[in-house]
């Protein structure tokens, strides 16, 4: 959500221009696209309420444009009245008309369409889009770090009435997630904070629980990837009692930070600085006192050896 209503610094105004010769991706492309307009309004000393007067829009209409979000089409006639209210140039028009088509590009994920709510589609998009991704979990690990069978056997938990196909096909879409953490350029940089509950908490059976943690070592000796243990025996902290949580950072500079928070129903996408900065001092602090890399790992291996004497 934007913030107030509020001067505009105009060389923070994503100009139309270094959209079109951009290489962003459909959702950064539309997010940005939405930045360009709210600081453009701005710029021009308009609110929403007196652009939607103009339009006979709602403001909400506008605000919806200016968010970015969602993966429903933008519509170019809109974009374009919103630019032609605030002075665009017959050229800008013209790369505007051809950023919209650009902006409602499918995701990547369209193939599983059907599987994921909006609010998680959305996320997906982001996540692809990452140069760094930092992980607080504390139910499971994170998707990012599961094998097949850990999430086949989550799935079965959360879907006992699921079609075999469709679990099979949402751990293709989590296995095509994973990716991001092993392809050969440029893989994104990957923290993460694991409750120590998860080494011994069953997910599937005692072998399922081994691969897992087999994968996890892997994954931890990679050199974009990080992983820290909290320990059960650190005692409280003020970061004591804060949720899983995903914090994720974009290459683009006019692309805020946004920290993620799901829930069964609902998602929260946090980008004001105000908001992130509270999530990635919790995740700093919980990282500092949280067990080393090395000792992390040898945890692990401990572990693994404790599921293999349960098998």
């Amino acid at each position: 959500m934007h913030s107030g209503e509020s001067d505009c610094d105009a060389e923070r105004i994503p100009s139309i221009e270094s959209l079109a010769q951009s290489g962003y991706s459909s959702t950064v492309l539309r997010k940005l696209l939405g930045t360009a307009l709210h600081l453009r309004r701005v710029e021009r000393g308009f609110t929403q309420r007196d652009v939607a007067n103009r339009l006979s829009w709602s403001s909400s209409k506008i605000r919806r444009i200016e968010d970015g979000r969602g993966v429903k089409p933008l519509m170019a006639g809109d974009v374009l009245r919103l630019l032609s209210v605030y002075g665009a140039s017959d050229a800008e028009l013209d790369k505007a008309a051809n950023l919209v088509k650009r902006a409602n590009a499918p995701g990547w994920w369209h193939q599983w369409n059907d599987l994921a709510p909006e609010r998680v589609r959305y996320f997906y998009d982001l996540e692809a889009e990452t140069v760094s991704i930092k992980d607080h979990a504390v139910l499971n690990f994170p998707g990012l770090l599961q094998t097949e069978e850990y999430t086949e056997a989550i799935m079965w938990a959360g879907l006992p009435m699921a079609q075999y196909r469709e679990v099979k096909r949402r751990v293709a879409l989590r296995k095509e997630r994973t990716k991001l953490l092993t392809r050969e350029h440029d893989p994104v940089r990957f923290w993460a904070l694991l409750d120590e509950s998860l080494l011994r908490r069953r997910v599937g059976n005692p072998v399922v629980m081994t691969r897992q943690l087999e994968h996890l070592l892997q994954m931890g000796m990679l050199p974009n990837v990080e992983l820290r243990i909290n320990s059960l025996s650190s005692g409280a902290s003020g970061t004591q009692g804060f949720p899983a949580f995903t914090l994720l950072r974009f290459p683009a500079l006019d692309m805020p930070d946004i920290a993620y928070v799901e829930n069964a129903t609902s998602a929260l996408y946090m980008e004001e600085p105000e908001e992130v900065v509270v999530y990635r001092a919790a995740f700093d602090t919980m990282s500092i006192e949280a067990v080393s890399p090395e000792n992390t790992l040898s945890l692990i291996r401990d572990a693994i050896e404790w599921w293999k004497r349960a098998d």
